[in-house]
């Protein structure tokens, strides 16, 4: 049984060099119930068991790294000794279209796989996805889960995938290289929030006391790190109509954030040519001024990584605050052979407290449980006090500035789309230009 503190989970930190990560997404702290670990009686009652004692192999199709689910698959086979969990591993920019494939001709060779949370309506819609609202699943879910992560996971009221991670931003900076450039700190507090025209002031300044990165995003040129700027510019999500299969990507909103995004790289201010496996890296080594990431990224905390604070993610003066939400959940194949042993994994992956701290184990994300994320949280300011306060900030956020991505049957293709057009703004095209080509390709893409 594991318990709050526990030296796993600390050994497990200090591997990490910190406390999260999306690239997304610290291991767990059970519950103090001995016949238990940690969850809802719901869940502890749902997952007591395991399914048959047939042995049976379930097969992972998981995004990016085989590491990252090392703790999960390792604590569920404790749990379940007659389930064995193997991985096969597809790369984030891969992922979609080896769903797509192979589940188009029925694949059964796989069981469970990774499917980002803004995916499920275009997945459900397809049939890619297993109906979890008719399965037991569905009565854990909203027992254990927070809403808003349930309804991002929702395809017409039904629930499609079992939210296993959640995620917001904040805004890392480098103190040595603020107090060279003689900048203040930005506050902990959202009510003190800078704006976009606050940081850009302030990262030109570090520049030009010589860091050689004033600003970096995460996820350069991915919606999910982009969105937040046009909903804060008032641009909406970028889809509209009643089906959101309209695209709306050139009006006011979107140009004003897209200029300002077209700014930093323009002025040097961010860099250009660096993706988002290597982003990490600039603040990490303390290349970096400031850096807008998910909450508690291990690379903050290895040899070479400076003094670092946290504070709010940024907004447009005269806009709104606005930061993203959602993260991987996982999608159970409908095709699979093996049905009871992956429900009993999506369950303790993501209803069952300490299965769930487990899946955040090697890629820390703050969790859609409502028990466990005030447990990762503790665990995170414990192990890292640079980081404290980060909790109470993320719990603001995530009731007051969350915005989802649409849950369109045609996002994948949005996704995508708009994705090269940041590209080619980041790269230097006129935001104009790179705009009224997405809008054209859109309408013609999502007309069908």
């Amino acid at each position: 049984m594991r318990t709050t503190g526990s030296p796993r989970w600390t050994r497990g930190l200090a591997v990490a060099c910190c406390v999260l990560g999306s690239t997304a997404a610290l291991s767990a702290c059970g519950g103090s119930n001995k016949d238990s670990r940690g969850g809802s009686p719901a869940a502890a009652g749902a997952s007591t068991q395991a399914a048959g004692t047939k042995p049976v192999t379930l097969t992972f199709l998981a995004c990016c790294s085989a590491d990252q689910m090392k703790t999960l698959i390792k604590d569920f086979q404790v749990k379940y000794p007659n389930i064995t969990v193997k991985q096969e591993i597809v790369p984030f920019e891969n992922l979609n279209d080896v769903v797509q494939s192979r589940l188009s001709q029925k694949d059964s060779s796989f069981d469970v796989y990774d499917a980002d949370q803004p995916r499920t309506a275009a997945l459900a819609a397809r049939g890619f996805l297993m109906n979890l609202s008719e399965t037991p699943y569905g009565a854990l879910a909203k027992q254990n889960l927070f809403a808003q992560s349930v309804v991002a996971s929702s395809y017409q009221g039904q629930i499609f995938s079992a939210p296993m991670w959640s995620s917001s931003q904040v805004l890392y900076y480098n103190k040595a290289l603020l107090k060279k450039a003689g900048v203040t700190p930005p506050s902990h507090d959202p009510a003190q929030r800078w704006t976009w025209e606050q940081l850009y002031d302030a990262a030109q300044k570090t520049r030009k006391a010589g860091s050689q990165c004033g600003f970096m995003f995460d996820q350069p040129d991915r919606y999910y790190q982009l969105q937040p700027l046009v909903e804060s510019a008032g641009g909406g999500s970028g889809l509209s109509g009643a089906d959101l299969r309209t695209p709306d990507v050139t009006n006011a909103g979107w140009v004003k954030a897209m200029d300002f995004y077209s700014k930093l790289y323009a002025s040097k201010v961010s860099p250009r040519g660096v993706p988002a496996e290597q982003s990490r890296a600039l603040f990490a080594t303390g290349k970096c001024a400031f850096f807008l990431g998910v909450p508690a990224i291990p690379d903050f905390n290895g040899p070479k990584a400076p003094s670092y604070g946290f504070a709010p993610h940024p907004y447009f003066q005269g806009g709104k605050p606005a930061t993203p939400s959602d993260s991987f959940a996982l999608g159970v194949n409908p095709n699979t052979k093996n049905k009871d042993a992956v429900l009993k994994f999506v369950e303790y992956a993501t209803t069952d407290v300490d299965g769930n701290l487990a899946s955040v184990a090697d890629n820390p994300n703050p969790t859609p449980n409502v028990k466990a994320l005030p447990q990762f949280f503790a665990t995170v300011e414990k192990g890292q006090p640079q980081l404290t306060g980060l909790g109470d900030l993320i719990d603001y956020e995530l009731q007051h500035t969350v915005v989802h991505r649409p849950p369109s049957t045609g996002y994948i293709t949005f996704e995508s789309t708009i994705g090269n057009a940041f590209a080619d703004i980041r790269n230097g095209q006129p935001v104009k230009a790179a705009l009224d080509k997405a809008q054209k390709e859109l309408g013609s893409e999502l007309a069908h």
